[in-house]
Order: structure tokens, then sequence, then C-alpha cells
């Protein structure tokens, strides 16, 4: 113990010398403390904690690929037609994109993810809403679609009013039904690791016998 309190005095000293180099030290401890913090927390969200889903070791994602960009890249509409009719492997499959919305009522403005899902999606990943539904399976086609929202926008944003289901909120311009309100904790699986994740979340409707 004396001795790491001598080395301790030592470099206080050594650092009142050389004001410059304690800034640069102090500066280079804190990124590397920063960068740490963030690298643990993307890793405890996506490998030691599990997953907001049921039965979530049983959830795959699947990318698509091309012969001049071998790179994870996104899905069409007719490659996931076809998977899902070939499929003889998995229980269901489901397709969802991302994008960014504007809510856009005059008292409180907000940019947020969103997120476009074929009906099954909160199935296949076995989440239930707490308040209100899920999309049906003719959802989508409609020009105003009912939607769902994440938990924290409904605390945030909504206060955590549970009439928020039936209550129509403006985005983008155009008033659309709220129907639902998913749990706390979830997102989709490409939301891990972004910096906006989804938490509007419209149907997207795909003809899978076309």
């Amino acid at each position: 113990m004396i001795s790491i309190l001598q080395d301790l005095k030592f470099a206080t000293r050594s650092l009142r010398r050389n004001p410059g180099f304690a800034a640069a030290t102090v500066l280079t401890l804190a990124l590397g403390i920063g960068a740490t913090a963030a690298i643990f927390s993307v890793a405890n969200g996506v490998l030691f904690s599990p997953l907001p889903y049921a039965d979530s070791d049983e959830v795959v994602t699947i990318w698509s690929s091309w012969d001049n960009f071998p790179d994870k890249t996104w899905v069409s509409r007719q490659e996931y037609t076809y998977w899902y009719q070939q499929n003889r492997t998995l229980a269901d499959v489901a397709l969802y994109g991302r994008g960014s919305v504007n809510f856009t009522s005059a008292e409180n403005p907000e940019r947020v993810g969103y997120a476009t899902v074929t009906w099954n999606t909160f199935a296949v990943l076995g989440v239930e809403p707490v308040l209100g539904r899920t999309h049906h399976a003719q959802a989508g086609q409609d020009s105003i679609p009912d939607i769902l929202i994440g938990h924290d926008l409904w605390q945030r944003r909504f206060g955590g009013d549970p009439a928020i289901v039936g209550r129509r909120v403006e985005i983008d311009g155009d008033m659309f039904p709220v129907i639902g309100v998913l749990p706390e904790g979830f997102v989709l699986p490409v939301d891990y690791g972004s910096a906006s994740v989804s938490e509007v979340f419209f149907p997207t409707y795909v003809d899978i016998d076309d």
C-alpha cells in the first residue's frame, strides 16, 4: 500500500510539472473509457443480454447478397415472396424495412425512426403489444393505415396515456390511427447498434400468392 501511495504522489508531481502532458493523458484516458463503455453497451445488448423476443435462440435474420456485391444487403419484395413460398424450414418469415418520419403537430414536432412491417412480424418475434393489437393480414393496403408505436415514444410524447389507442396522430402531415403500443425494450433486430431505433410501425402489404 505504501508503495502505491508513493507512486501516486510521484505521478501527481510529474503531471503538475508538465500540464500539457497531463491534459493529453486525461484526454487519452477519457477517450479510452468512453470507447470501452460504448463497446460494452453494444456487446451487452447484443451478446450478453437475452434478446427481447420469445424463443430468441430460434430467431434468425435473412439477408441478400449479389454476385458483384457480396456484402449483406436489402431483400426485395420478390425475394421475400419467393422465400416465403419455398420455405420448408422456418416456422414463418416476416419482412421489414426502416426509415424516418416526422411528427408534424405544430406544438411538438419531432423526427423519429420508423419501420414498415408485414402483418406477421411481431408474431414471428413472439412480441405482444402492451396496449391494443397488431396489424391484421390485409393491413397496409389503405392510404392511411393503422400504426403501432414504441413504448419509449408512448411515454415521451404521449405521457403513457392508455387512451392513445384509437387516437389519431399527425405524421408527415397526415393523421394515422394508433392501434397498439409495443412493450418496453422492444427493438427490431436491425435496430441493435442504431442511433435511431424504429418507434413508429407502419404495415406493408405483400401478396404472397402473387
